[in-house]
């Protein structure tokens, strides 16, 4: 295998990674920040995963290897097995672009410790994966068991500089900004957490903006609240019960509106799985052209704070971006 990083600068290098039982292409541009923070740690992949391949592409260069693949946000870490996409990571999300790495590389030849056929010299041992990563693992699969097939995560189309967030606070975090932003993100988490990301303040009603770079198609909500104890063994904060939402509104309602203005879609929350998760299918053909959500969240008891730890929703997005528009910081 390589030592270091393929640059890719045409389809006929991209196309010859195909040769490879796993690659993993980082798709970038100049002008992201997360990019080059991340950088550094995925060029020193090669050395620890000498039996993977390891390609960059610049998205801005490469415009049709991106659309192919429809990269609608950088970076985005794409595994492949002899060129069939078979995982994905979006964001600058060290922590879980590893543990995908590990976990992709034990389900190919890949992970084999053999060592490779030019070389006379064994590899390094590959890094097996810890018990915490093992539930990690298990933890996607419970998450990736509620998607259906043929559609995805769209979190990473929301347009986060513009989440509002009523009747919100956090015991993680003194910025509230960057846990409700936390809550809305793409990455999933392992687990869900005793002291959720946000938790409703002077009672139970949680309510959020949720606007969308372009037109989505929102097939179904999945909540992920926590099942057990807090951090420090007391009882978790009660979950959300009830949803409601509202599409294409060009602002946050008023908790006095959430009960007047009637509700797209209302619906009772299921009982969580194992890891948190509760699954609200809706009504597709109300929700194909989304560039926005209200969100409004409901704990059982009016008295009692409701905490949530993710909210991810499921469906296709829409109308894909140009690679020419993506947004470029201080636009």
């Amino acid at each position: 295998m390589a030592s270091a990083v393929q640059v890719i600068t045409n389809a006929a290098d991209f196309a010859a990674l195909n040769a490879h039982d796993l690659v993993v292409v980082d798709f970038n541009a100049v002008w992201c920040g997360p990019c080059k923070t991340i950088a550094p740690h995925f060029e020193k992949f090669p050395e620890k995963y000498p039996n993977v391949a390891f390609a960059s592409v610049d998205i801005d260069k490469n415009k049709e290897i991106a659309g192919q693949f429809k990269i609608t946000a950088v970076p985005t870490f794409l595994f492949l097995n002899k060129g069939r996409e078979i995982a994905r990571v979006r964001g600058a999300n060290l922590p879980e672009l590893e543990s995908t790495l590990r976990r992709v590389a034990l389900m190919t030849s890949a992970g084999s410790s053999s060592p490779p056929a030019e070389s006379s010299t064994p590899p390094p041992p590959q890094p097996q994966p810890t018990a915490a990563e093992g539930e990690e693992a298990a933890a996607t699969d419970t998450f990736q068991s509620l998607v259906p097939k043929g559609l995805e995560a769209i979190n990473s189309a929301i347009e986060f500089k513009n989440l509002e967030a009523l009747n919100a606070t956090s015991a993680r975090s003194s910025d509230i900004t960057a846990s409700v932003r936390d809550l809305f993100s793409a990455a999933i988490p392992s687990a869900a957490a005793g002291t959720p990301n946000i938790e409703s303040d002077a009672d139970s009603q949680l309510l959020f903006y949720v606007p969308f770079m372009n037109a989505t198609k929102v097939h179904s909500v999945l909540i992920q609240a926590a099942v057990a104890k807090d951090d420090n063994n007391e009882p978790a904060k009660q979950r959300p019960t009830k949803l409601k939402l509202w599409t294409n509104l060009p602002a946050i309602l008023s908790f006095d509106d959430t009960t007047s203005v009637p509700a797209v879609h209302e619906a009772d929350i299921s009982e969580p799985d194992e890891q948190g998760w509760s699954a609200v299918r809706l009504r597709y053909v109300r929700f194909q052209r989304v560039s926005s959500l209200v969100v409004f969240l409901e704990g059982e008891d009016e008295d009692e704070p409701t905490g949530v730890n993710k909210v991810v929703f499921v469906g296709e997005k829409g109308d894909k971006l140009e690679m020419g528009t993506l947004a470029k910081p201080g636009e």
